[in-house]
């Protein structure tokens, strides 16, 4: 498995992926006309098999987390 998924204008930087669960860290990325990006943290994709109990099976659970607040200047292109 590739270390980084591209999902629209967002990268997802795996940090543990196994067969009962993975995390990832958010970004957000703003390329530049010379190849260059800037890669905004901006949360983080936690996930995780909940076992099975007496009244359903297990499951797959998907957390995103989100930062409250990240500003962004697009003329200075800084965080």
């Amino acid at each position: 498995m590739k270390d980084i998924t591209n999902i629209l204008n967002y990268e997802v930087h795996w940090r543990d992926v196994s067969k009962s669960g993975f995390i990832g860290e958010l970004f957000f990325v703003v390329k530049n006309s010379f190849g260059g990006s800037l890669n905004t943290p901006v949360g983080h994709l936690i996930g995780f098999i909940e076992p099975a109990s007496e009244f359903s099976a297990s499951y797959w659970k998907i957390l995103l987390t989100i930062r409250d607040e990240v500003r962004y200047n697009e003329h200075k292109n800084t965080e």
